[in-house]
């Protein structure tokens, strides 16, 4: 529902000229979970049980990453007919996972993200006993 909810707000947004902000507030979990969907701080070889000794230097590490005033920021940039969406991880810009620069275009963007806001059925996900 998140990558949901930020694609369809992409959308609206880039196609209407007025300048908008938008503020979530979330606990450190949530913004975690997010930063996961994007990919980042994603490592090659994920830890497990049997590698925890040569992951010491891993990139995802919870208390480094999301401390208590943790924020990400993802930014839609408009230049005449060009989009780009950048993120910021604590007002530093970290590039996302899958795009090719730190400013991705946002076809790549949408291209990459989007099939996960599709396949994301939260009804099927969360709600084994729902009724339609």
């Amino acid at each position: 529902p998140v990558v949901d909810y930020i694609m369809d707000l992409f959308r609206s947004y880039s196609n209407s000229s007025d300048d908008k902000v938008l503020l979530q507030f979330s606990h450190a979990g949530g913004v975690k979970k997010v930063m996961s969907i994007f990919k980042l701080f994603e490592d090659e070889k994920p830890m497990a049980a049997d590698n925890f000794c040569s992951q010491q230097d891993r990139k995802w590490r919870s208390s480094i990453i999301a401390p208590f005033t943790t924020n990400l920021a993802l930014v839609l940039y408009k230049c005449g007919d060009e989009k780009k969406i950048a993120a910021y991880h604590n007002e530093k810009p970290i590039k996302l996972g899958g795009c090719s620069d730190i400013l991705c275009s946002y076809e790549e963007f949408y291209k990459m993200y989007n099939p996960i806001a599709d396949e994301c059925d939260i009804k099927k996900i969360c709600c084994t006993c729902c009724s339609d």
